[in-house]
């Protein structure tokens, strides 16, 4: 069944993209410095030189999404986490230069860890985060939308979590935290952000689609990727629309500024790995986009659609685990470097979601938290982080310049 699979998909992933207008603007998210071996020294230098170090993605970038570690003050920590006033201000000053819209990602609620059991330590967290928003700004810089990362779900699963991840295992809250619950407490967090950042900004969250029951494009009823722990949680909100539908309400009695939606984006987290496991799962994709099975994906749209909020595709993936450990589908050579596959398997995820016609996200999102490429850019030195983004940007934007 693969051997048949692998070869619909290397067929497919090169032909035309469909007519469908979405998306229309492309988020370039370079690589965090939380990972191990990012470099701050690499790259602020690259990312303050978008004339030379990114001309080609720069021109197709509507939004430089920032993850919250790049704006904690430099401390000389060996990891790399952190920068200097003199750092963004030249981010700043570059931003503003481009016209450069700002989008920042940050974590929301960290249940389970460090005691954070209830709404009132959520909102301390946020209250830690939002100091180092508070830098940037204090600095020049704008936030011109907020992303929270899988706050509603993290460390759902506490220490039996199967993603090996060691900060995805920090220790059960005990008793556990109600999903409601959890639910109410993101909302109240939302609505502190709201407060800080005024009702221009652009508030939304990130939560992955292989926690959900989702119904795909395509009529099939997609379940939860991992129903052997997630079933079993009491309280547990099993479909993707009712969680959204409980979140919105929540958000609606925590809104500071009741005239403005306190929601209005929804970020899909379920790339590469995702669709590969869709397909192997549920079977490649049936005409007319004949191949990797993004019907999760695209149903997850409408569900958000249904809900009134737009949607941006994250398109990333990490570098092919051996087949003997994961059903890969694409990029799987094992003489490729971690750096190779993985902006294989990126540009591959870009193109095949570029040939469903029912596509409906406003934006599409290269954004990098995963350690491969290790190299941030430049963009044309290859399989680099900008090289990466750079052709997966005009695969995903084949016209011309993002929307302003």
């Amino acid at each position: 069944m693969r051997r048949t699979l692998a070869a619909v998909v290397l067929t497919t992933v090169g032909s035309s993209a469909a007519p469908a207008a979405s998306p229309g603007d492309v988020w370039y998210g370079p690589k965090t410095l939380g990972l191990a071996n990012a470099s701050r020294a690499q790259l602020f230098p690259l990312l303050t030189t978008p004339s030379a170090s990114w001309p080609s993605l720069a021109a197709r970038t509507s939004t430089v999404k920032l993850f919250l570690d790049m704006l904690y003050e430099w401390d000389g920590a060996a990891h790399g986490t952190g920068a200097t006033d003199d750092e963004l201000r030249s981010l700043v000053a570059t931003l503003r230069q481009r016209k450069l819209r700002v989008g920042l990602e940050v974590g929301g609620v960290r249940w389970g860890s460090r005691g954070l059991c209830n709404a009132s330590a959520a909102l301390a967290y946020a209250a830690r985060e939002q100091s180092q928003a508070k830098r940037w700004l204090a600095l020049g810089g704008t936030i011109d939308s907020l992303t929270t990362d899988h706050a509603i779900v993290w460390n759902i699963r506490g220490t039996s979590n199967p993603n090996p991840n060691p900060h995805k295992q920090s220790p059960d809250c005990d008793p556990p935290v109600p999903m409601a619950q959890r639910i109410d407490a993101v909302a109240q967090v939302f609505g502190s952000w709201r407060a800080l950042l005024g009702a221009s900004a652009s508030l939304g969250f990130i939560e992955s689609l292989g926690f959900w029951e989702i119904a795909g494009a395509d009529g099939t009823n997609f379940t939860n990727t991992d129903p052997a722990h997630l079933n079993n949680i009491t309280g547990w909100v099993p479909k993707l629309a009712d969680v959204t539908a409980l979140l919105l309400a929540a958000a609606a009695r925590h809104n500071p500024t009741p005239a403005v939606p306190l929601l209005d984006h929804f970020q899909i987290d379920y790339a590469m790995e995702g669709v590969e496991y869709d397909t192997l799962a549920y079977g490649a994709a049936r005409s007319p986009a004949a191949g990797l099975n993004y019907n999760r994906i695209l149903g997850a749209e409408a569900v958000m659609r249904t809900q009134g909020l737009a949607t941006g595709v994250i398109a990333n993936a990490f570098p092919a685990k051996p087949q003997a450990e994961s059903g890969c589908l694409v990029g799987c050579d094992p003489s490729f470097t971690p750096s190779h596959s993985a902006a294989v398997r990126t540009l591959n995820f870009s193109r095949g979601y570029m040939q469903q016609p029912s596509r409906g996200s406003a934006h599409a999102v290269l954004e990098q938290w995963q350690p491969a490429p290790s190299e941030v850019g430049p963009e044309t030195a290859a399989d680099t982080g900008m090289w990466m983004a750079s052709r997966a940007a005009a695969i995903l934007l084949p016209n011309g310049a993002s929307a302003p």
